[in-house]
């Protein structure tokens, strides 16, 4: 319990830590010399537009490097915990955040997240709504993609077209809501939605909306999709190995500091230690909690740089198994998890325990915290073991990445106190996904990372019924329908409500159970910089140099 402790004041800490380095100037800045804003939904009156006519060639600006600095030309990346399976993101499995980061570098979007609600231009200099049902774009007239073909209105409406086959994918879940999309002459564009969607212009920020060439997927199908308009080309891959990439010098706007990059996986926690002490990587994404305090006491040579994750380490249910699907089943295990224990063995310092009842993100806007916690309490577990469907089978808890089979060998313990019996299967995160589809889903009950955006509106991805990320197999008619109606719903408070009820419905359904919030203390050799850390897990690696001294 003193580690428990001592892991929600880490918390507390390294949000002000956070808070700090925002208002001291991590924002973004326009390269023009005028600062490009854009009002989200939140910060509108109800009924205004949303629009901005200002420019800017690099819409996430990092810290740049000092005039004399001798600059690394080559970075080495170690990944997180998770594999790459594949850089494609009109593919099922093509969303772990090793993918979206690629994704940022090698495509550029329409708009972009300048955080704090702002919209920010980039693809598209231009954007106005009156109504968040019929949209128009200015383009850009200076964007080439990698292949040399230059960008127009009709690669967006070329890669809407794909996205529409790409079923439970982002980008077809984000164009869905695309009644037509028709092009005026080479740069303007006017986009009409089948009903209000006030989360719209967000959506088109996101890594996976990025604009594709139809030119290169035509001429090859497997790897054509690799063909961006961004700051960095893709030039190797190998699934679950590596991704490398070369800095585009062509680049419509400010070009990268560094020549190239490799982001590599590497399955062994020590290795990867090893690899930074030793200098032979510049960063790591995945270093052990036993290993930090290692970088934590020598700070002359490396840097570390904290977050905490707006993503829930999560464990879900199969509300389609007669044993998983059974309330008093879930309520019987929900009480039987000590999670301030879970959380120390998954992670040590660097996590600290749920608490509060929502199932939501770390700082996803319109959090219900008024929901109670469902307490660790064994002997209330036992009554409702005793009112379930259970009758002492094998379960499997199936998980993948470190930090989560940790997580749940120390579960299967708690809940064999109880008298339920579980095993446990280890996959790798794209063998997990794909065991864990709609169509066919095999899992009984699953430790994971929830994924949450910065807008409330990626619920659906989690609770509507064949949504992409609704591994749990959850269908409540009343949560599907405020799924409906809250994109279209202008007024903030109206919204505010709707969403705490979904919470609260959530809540009582139990399709999951939030157990720990992940702190990451990721490791740099001294001199890194330039990183955008953003703490939803879309990290900018764009703009990142090493200052060699």
């Amino acid at each position: 319990m003193k580690k428990s402790k001592k892991a929600i004041s880490l918390i507390l800490g390294l949000v002000m830590c956070l808070a700090l380095l925002a208002a001291c100037g991590n924002g973004s800045t326009d390269t023009s010399g005028q600062q490009s804003t854009a009002p989200s939904p939140a910060e509108s009156p109800a009924g205004s537009p949303a629009t901005t006519e200002t420019q800017t060639e690099r819409p996430m600006e990092a810290e740049a490097p000092r005039q004399e600095a001798n600059l690394k030309e080559h970075l080495e990346i170690i990944l997180d915990n998770n594999p790459v399976a594949i850089i494609n993101p009109l593919s099922t499995v093509g969303g772990n955040v090793g993918a979206l980061w690629t994704y940022i570098m090698i495509y550029d979007r329409l708009l972009a997240d300048g955080g704090g609600g702002q919209i920010l231009p980039y693809l598209a200099t231009e954007f106005h709504t009156d109504d968040y049902i019929n949209f128009t774009f200015t383009l850009r007239d200076d964007v080439y993609f990698h292949n040399g073909d230059k960008f127009t209105v009709q690669d967006v409406i070329n890669t809407i077209d794909a996205a529409r086959d790409a079923i439970g994918t982002t980008p077809h879940d984000q164009w869905r809501p695309v009644a037509s999309a028709t092009a005026v002459g080479d740069y303007g564009l006017e986009i009409v939605l089948s009903e209000v969607n006030v989360d719209f212009l967000y959506n088109l920020t996101l890594p996976q909306m990025g604009m594709l060439n139809k030119r290169a997927m035509d001429a090859d199908p497997e790897n054509g999709v690799w063909i961006g308009t961004g700051a960095f080309k893709m030039t190797d891959f190998a699934t679950s190995d590596f991704i490398s990439v070369e800095r585009n010098d062509d680049y419509w706007g400010q070009v990268a500091y560094t020549k190239s990059m490799t982001m590599r996986f590497i399955p062994e926690m020590s290795t990867r230690t090893i690899m930074i002490q030793n200098d032979v990587a510049d960063v790591c994404f995945s270093i052990s909690a036993e290993d930090l305090y290692i970088f934590e006491n020598d700070p002359d040579n490396f840097t570390i740089f904290p977050i905490t994750y707006n993503n829930p380490n999560t464990l879900a249910f199969n509300m389609d198994h007669p044993i998983a699907g059974d309330l008093n089943f879930r309520k019987a295990v929900a009480h039987a998890i000590d999670r301030a224990e879970v959380a120390i063995v998954a992670a040590g310092d660097w996590a600290a325990p749920v608490l509060e009842g929502t199932m939501w993100g770390y700082e996803t806007p319109f959090k219900n915290t008024s929901i109670p916690l469902i307490p660790f309490d064994p002997d209330l577990a036992k009554q409702y073991l005793a009112e379930s469907s259970y009758n002492g089978e094998v379960l499997e808890l199936a998980t993948a990445i470190t930090t989560n089979v940790r997580a749940s060998e120390i579960i299967q313990q708690q809940l064999s106190n109880v008298g339920i019996n579980v095993e446990i299967a280890v996959m790798d995160p794209a063998g997990l996904v794909a065991y864990t589809v709609w169509e066919n889903n095999q899992m009984e009950m699953m430790m994971f990372v929830t994924t949450f955006t910065k807008t409330p509106s990626y619920a659906r991805s989690l609770y509507y019924p064949a949504a992409v990320l609704n591994r749990s197999m959850y269908i409540n008619d009343r949560v599907t329908e405020i799924l409906d109606i809250t994109a279209s719903v202008t007024d903030e408070n109206e919204r505010r409500d709707l969403f705490y009820e979904l919470q609260e419905i959530v809540a009582e359904d139990l399709p999951l159970v939030n157990v720990f919030w992940r702190l990451n203390g990721f490791v740099g050799q001294k001199g890194l910089d330039g990183l955008i850390l953003p703490n939803d897990n879309y990290f900018d690696f764009r703009y990142a140099f090493r200052d060699m001294g």
